[in-house]
């Protein structure tokens, strides 16, 4: 079944067409106001080659922070459609200043689920019947270690030794990518396949400090959506991550009433005031990642990780 309503792409048009026009200052006061600081930060350090890159990257993160809090085009955000606006038009901004490439990608929290937070009956369900699909051998055992994990202290006892053969996984929660994959590396270590590894994990999961489970049906990335929606093919799944369409209702998705009623059970909704910044920087030989949330309605970043 397809999912674009009637209509819908010639709709998605003319709202990416009214997008461009008003994020466009954005973008460009984005790209100018690091540009800026980076030829500030240049002049300053020049005689100071250690440590060089990283006050460019920090500089980066700090210029991004803090137009996200002052951009009008930001304060102007208050439901579904705003942010439809803003992200299909701002979702990518690539510009080169000198010999740096800096590559700044915004997107929905809402669009992966939270590792730290399976505890959903069905969700948690969906999920290990999706491990099966990749034929993990022992989709409980690798539940179990997630859990250990992402719980912080357990005064009753853990399910699994990971923490006595590698204390410091041990943070409370899993924190970013890096961590998932040495989680995943023990569960290699320990059932003898690699299975896991096969899983698009960083389209699949994000890593929210908090207990929250919210997913934003608008935004789901595809991998989700067939986590979710097992039978739905690679086209639908596509089409639904796209964006073209919002909707307000479990209803609007036009999925059976089997998957609708699941949808019900687990935290979907339908507007989540959150993005996800993503930075990638590369200069020479030197490269740095940094990902981090910001809260539309606090005007707050958390969840800073850097990878250097």
């Amino acid at each position: 079944m397809l999912f674009l309503l009637k209509n819908s792409k010639f709709a998605a048009t003319k709202r990416k067409g009214i997008a461009l026009m008003l994020t466009l200052f954005f973008i460009i006061a984005i790209t100018l106001a690091v540009s800026v600081s980076l030829k500030q930060v240049r002049k300053g350090s020049a005689s100071v080659q250690k440590g060089h890159f990283l006050v460019q990257s920090a500089a980066i993160v700090d210029d991004v922070l803090n137009l996200l809090k002052k951009s009008p085009e930001i304060a102007n955000i208050s439901d579904a459609d705003s942010l439809n606006v803003f992200l299909s038009s701002a979702a990518l901004i690539p510009f080169n200043v000198d010999a740096l490439a800096v590559k700044i990608e915004i997107a929905s929290v809402g669009s992966k689920i939270n590792i730290n937070a399976l505890d959903n009956e069905v969700l948690r369900e969906a999920f290990i019947n999706y491990l099966v699909r990749f034929n993990v051998s022992n989709p409980e055992y690798l539940m179990q270690l997630l859990s250990d994990c992402s719980h912080g202290i357990k005064e009753t006892g853990y399910l699994t030794d990971i923490f006595d053969v590698n204390p410091s996984l041990y943070h409370e929660k899993i924190v970013s990518q890096a961590h998932l994959q040495e989680v995943l590396n023990y569960y290699v270590l320990t059932q003898h396949e690699n299975s896991v590894t096969k899983l698009p994990w960083k389209n699949l999961v994000r890593f929210d400090d908090s207990n929250n489970t919210t997913l934003d049906a608008n935004y789901l990335s595809a991998d989700v959506w067939q986590l979710l929606v097992p039978q739905m093919d690679d086209e639908e799944a596509l089409e639904r991550s796209e964006g073209f369409t919002i909707v307000n209702s479990v209803e609007e998705l036009g999925l059976s009433s089997v998957d609708a009623t699941r949808l019900t059970k687990i935290d979907v909704g339908f507007y989540m005031p959150r993005i996800v910044v993503d930075i990638d920087i590369l200069e020479n030989n030197q490269s740095a990642s940094i990902a981090f949330e910001y809260n539309l309605e606090s005007k707050k970043g958390n969840h800073f990780e850097y990878g250097i």
